[in-house]
């Protein structure tokens, strides 16, 4: 015989609810958010040297560099030029005119990211 049961009723306890100032926008670790909430990269405005930039490492970073609002400067081969020049870069010199590059250059890099390196491990030339 089945006997009349109150069905168990368990409580539940309320849900924190957040206040606003507690809330705080998520991003991503590339990411930031401006004054008006929108999300920009930390490269945004920024000017970014590529080293090697002809090469698909070097192609890769420029493609992240300029999808992050970043102005992009390259150095690469001659052979390169086409490549570079068909990602939408503005700022490219042959690798190999380093004064050339050095004196238009020097003040306006933010970050310098060398994919080439040097083979006898030397601290980099481009600081």
């Amino acid at each position: 015989k089945e006997e009349d049961v109150e069905p168990k009723v368990e409580e539940k306890s309320e849900a924190k609810v957040e206040k606003k100032e507690d809330v705080k926008p998520k991003t991503t670790p590339l990411m930031i958010v401006d004054d008006a909430g929108q999300k920009k990269s930390p490269l945004f405005g920024k000017s970014v040297l590529i080293v090697g930039a002809g090469s698909p490492v070097g192609a890769a970073l420029v493609d992240l560099a300029r999808h992050a609002g970043a102005n992009v400067y390259t150095l690469s081969h001659c052979s390169h030029l086409g490549v570079i020049r068909e990602m939408g870069v503005d700022h490219w010199y042959p690798l190999a005119n380093q004064d050339v590059w050095k004196a238009q250059w020097r003040g306006k890099i933010d970050l310098v990211v060398d994919t080439i390196g040097d083979p006898d491990y030397n601290p980099s030339f481009y600081k």
